[in-house]
């Protein structure tokens, strides 16, 4: 389906909740940082232990230079009444949003589980 007008602010509202930079995340995560063939780095930010509320499980940053490629993230929340699990990716290109997709589960308490995907290429 093309869509002539997007509205990008509702469209990635999910991305807004693999943010790992709120102060109350400080030391959350162990980073590990790897070069990949063709100078890029990849950074991995891996939740640590007994971080419940810490909702982003791991956080992949594939960068050239300092201009972000890549970024997924798995995000799992877990209580009482639900649990979610979303994988979340976006590639961008020199900057520009290029391609993103969410693929996710949530099971409700007394409900089946639901499972969903759904991704998007700005030409």
């Amino acid at each position: 389906v093309r869509v002539p007008a997007v509205k990008w602010a509702d469209e990635l509202q999910i991305f807004f909740q693999a943010d790992i930079n709120k102060s109350a995340l400080r030391g959350a995560y162990a980073v590990d940082s790897v070069v990949l063939p063709g100078g890029q780095l990849r950074r991995t930010y891996t939740r640590r232990t007994g971080q419940p509320n810490a909702p982003v499980a791991r956080l992949v940053v594939v960068q050239q230079g300092t201009v972000a490629q890549e970024i997924a993230a798995t995000i799992v929340q877990k209580n009482a009444l639900f649990s979610t699990r979303k994988h979340l990716r976006f590639q961008l290109q020199n900057g520009q949003l290029r391609q993103y997709e969410v693929v996710g589960t949530q099971k409700l308490v007394l409900f089946d589980t639901l499972h969903y995907a759904a991704a998007g290429q700005v030409e």
